[in-house]
């Protein structure tokens, strides 16, 4: 799951940085991945349900288990190795 904030300008800007990268990964992935994007402004329950505590962030799951929270963002290598150890 990708939580993003589009109003608050720095993390608008961290979150249009960090969607290309996510979609790499993503396109490489396809059969492993089911990707949901939430915007935390308008569900901030799914947010606080979830633990977010800033924006962008991208969490893992597995079997519906989260696995890893993951804020800010990263580079490609390091979603990509963050897939491969939950395949």
């Amino acid at each position: 799951m990708f939580t993003r904030a589009p109003t608050i300008p720095s993390q608008s800007r961290r979150a249009r940085c960090m969607f290309p990268i996510l979609s790499k990964v993503i396109d490489e992935f396809d059969q492993n991945i089911h990707f949901v994007e939430t915007d935390i402004e308008e569900d901030p329950e799914i947010a606080e349900a979830a633990g977010i505590m800033g924006t962008p962030c991208v969490q893992f799951f597995k079997n519906m288990e989260m696995t890893r929270t993951v804020s800010g963002v990263k580079m490609k290598k390091e979603y990509r190795e963050f897939n491969q150890e939950n395949k």
